[in-house]
């Protein structure tokens, strides 16, 4: 089982590898070649693209893979684009307007939050929703990943002629490579020649739900707090998103092993979790250490004095990167093996997280600002693991 599992894993780990090293040059080229306001105008806006997924996407994504990997010959793949578009489009016009009036967006980047983060979803569904649940993985990877790949492949020859346009700009050339990306889902949809009969039901429905607050208190964890501390300051978020690019490899790690777990695991009769657990476990020692060690000599290295981080920032990010590369295999069982009673009791698990996760950002962010943030996303991601930790316990028996 583990030496198929591996083969599979590989191009998804090379792909993901590569994408970690674009996003890594791209976020360090603008972190470097702008003002500390412009890197936090950067960033707040892609987190915000990022969270429109996961807030519009009403869990559509999750719940295809989960039921396409349990059938693979029995959706359309047309008709779950179609089913899935309107949908989207629909909430993510009401989340744009709420960025516009109460984020602070300019026009032309609300404009741009709804065309990016609409063509993102799309090519998100075929990827992640029908080609990975058929296990297409190099395809899904490259489709899913290849958009910080073609951003890096443009900074660079911007970078070659000393042209740095402004953020406006920026993300109009990100669009742009999205819409290249869009054909290339597509055409790959095509060559992966899945046939489907029959038109999304009720039961995708059903689950899809549990899965939309899944994702969006792990959108929260992983983007609002750069969208709270870009709202305070964007000065401070560049300083912010300084320190955490470079704390992209723990993202690197759990997201290439989830993406192959959770149709993998969907498909053994029996799974020793606890070996799982070990190996994660012992994975997230490995890195952790890693981070340790070499975190403030990088930052010296890449930035020289120009941004401020403070060591507690690099001590938090360790805390949290460990945790969620031990979440990796409860959260891979509940979404792709357990029953829906485990969706459920996560569904109503995750809104409770998230509420205290609320509640702890609005106490500590005011008087401790970066540092509250860090204290509170820490304590969420503690909440997730041991809560789903105990969800698995109680549905796999």
């Amino acid at each position: 089982m583990w030496q198929q599992l591996f083969k599979k894993s590989l191009p998804v780990f090379f792909i993901h590898g590569l994408t970690f090293c674009g996003q890594f040059f791209i976020s360090y080229i603008i972190a470097k070649q702008y003002s500390k306001d412009s890197f936090g105008l950067f960033s707040y806006y892609h987190s915000l693209l990022n969270l429109a997924v996961s807030v519009a996407g009403f869990g559509y994504i999750n719940s295809v893979t989960r039921h396409v990997s349990r059938k693979k010959d029995h959706y359309q793949p047309k008709a779950i684009l179609v089913t899935g578009a309107l949908i989207y489009s629909a909430i993510n016009l009401t989340y744009v307007v709420f960025c516009y009036y109460f984020g602070e967006l300019s026009e032309l980047l609300s404009l741009q939050l709804f065309f990016g983060s609409t063509l993102l979803f799309i090519i998100t569904i075929i990827n992640d929703g029908i080609l990975r649940a058929n296990e297409n993985f190099a395809y899904a990877s490259f489709g899913l990943k290849g958009i910080h790949l073609a951003y890096c492949i443009l900074l660079l020859f911007f970078s070659m002629y000393h042209f740095f346009p402004s953020i406006n700009m920026l993300t109009f050339f990100h669009n742009m490579l999205l819409l290249l990306l869009l054909g290339f889902s597509f055409w790959a949809l095509s060559k992966a020649n899945i046939l489907g009969q029959h038109h999304p039901d009720k039961t995708l429905f059903v689950d899809s739900k549990y899965f939309w607050i899944s994702s969006i208190t792990t959108a929260l964890a992983k983007y609002f707090d750069q969208i709270i501390i870009g709202a305070i300051d964007l000065s401070l978020l560049g300083d912010y998103k300084a320190v955490l690019i470079i704390f992209g490899g723990y993202e690197f790690v759990s997201l290439s092993l989830s993406f192959v777990l959770l149709p993998h695991l969907n498909r053994q009769k029996e799974q020793s979790m606890m070996s799982t657990h070990i190996l994660l476990f012992s994975l997230a020692i490995v890195v952790s250490l890693g981070y340790l060690l070499f975190t403030r000599p990088l930052l010296a290295i890449l930035y020289g004095n120009k941004y401020v981080v403070n060591d507690i920032y690099i001590y938090f990010l360790v805390l949290i990167g460990f945790l969620k590369i031990l979440y990796i295999l409860p959260s891979s069982l509940i979404g792709g093996r357990l029953s829906t009673l485990a969706l459920r009791s996560h569904f109503f698990v995750s809104i409770v997280n998230s509420i205290v996760y609320l509640v702890l950002l609005s106490l500590l962010v005011a008087s401790y600002q970066v540092i509250g943030v860090l204290i509170a996303t820490f304590i969420h991601w503690f909440l997730r693991y041991i809560s789903t930790m105990i969800i698995c316990k109680k549905y796999s028996t």
